[in-house]
């Protein structure tokens, strides 16, 4: 516990002495947060349920705006998590998921390493980090796989050193895909996350980058 609190606090520390919000008004990171509720909560064959984050978890983590949804696809079967949030751009480059997975009982069996997915045209690409983690105290061991990057709503990265990355940026949108596997004898991956990302990249362009219309048909493939 003592060593997870230096973390964190190193981390803020951090945080405070890379510019990002205080670089004039949070007129920006207001219009950029609103900008989430256009994410629908059903496209395709993807269907969602919401959920919620604490006020404690917003203001711990300084969430200005968020949605949590559990998405299903009715044709594929698959499901998938996500969190997509929105917030000054030092609190949002930090906190990766490795530690969170790690403090309910999963084990780090990989990563992470960056994916990448790009456009049929081959402009654009959007790149996340991916790691794998498991289970296997409880009464159904699985997988989970999470997939996690940044940007303004125009193309996704994954930087080695997300608080350099962005320093100067007023504010971030991250975003969380997860997904979850049974572990049997014969398991392997699901593209569950692929799945919904190769549909969902392009909509997420579309409402966080409304500016950017030459974005917004555009179609995704995974090129990992």
């Amino acid at each position: 516990m003592a060593s997870g609190a230096a973390v964190l606090g190193l981390g803020r520390m951090t945080d405070y002495f890379i510019p990002s919000a205080a670089a004039g008004s949070t007129e920006s990171l207001s219009l950029a947060a609103r900008r989430l509720d256009a994410f629908p909560e059903s496209f395709g064959a993807w269907t969602s349920k919401a959920g919620e984050i604490t006020e404690q978890e917003q203001s711990v983590a300084s969430i200005h705006h968020y949605i949590r949804r559990d998405y299903h696809n009715a044709d594929s079967g698959y499901n998938v998590g996500v969190t997509l949030l929105c917030g000054p751009a030092g609190p949002m480059a930090v906190h990766p998921p490795t530690a969170c997975f790690e403090g309910v009982g999963y084990s780090l069996k990989s990563g992470p390493v960056v994916t990448s997915f790009a456009t049929d045209s081959g402009t654009q690409s959007d790149e996340f980090n991916v790691s794998k983690f498991e289970h296997r105290s409880s009464s159904l061991p699985h997988t989970v796989r999470a997939f996690w990057g940044w940007g303004q709503g125009e193309t996704w990265t994954a930087p080695a050193r997300p608080r350099m990355a962005f320093r100067g940026q007023r504010w971030l949108y991250k975003l969380y895909v997860t997904d979850r596997t049974i572990i049997r004898s014969d398991s392997g991956t699901i593209p569950q996350a692929e799945s919904f990302l190769k549909e969902a990249l392009p909509i997420l362009r579309s409402t966080l980058a409304p500016t950017n219309p030459s974005s917004t048909n555009s179609s995704q493939e995974v090129t990992a």
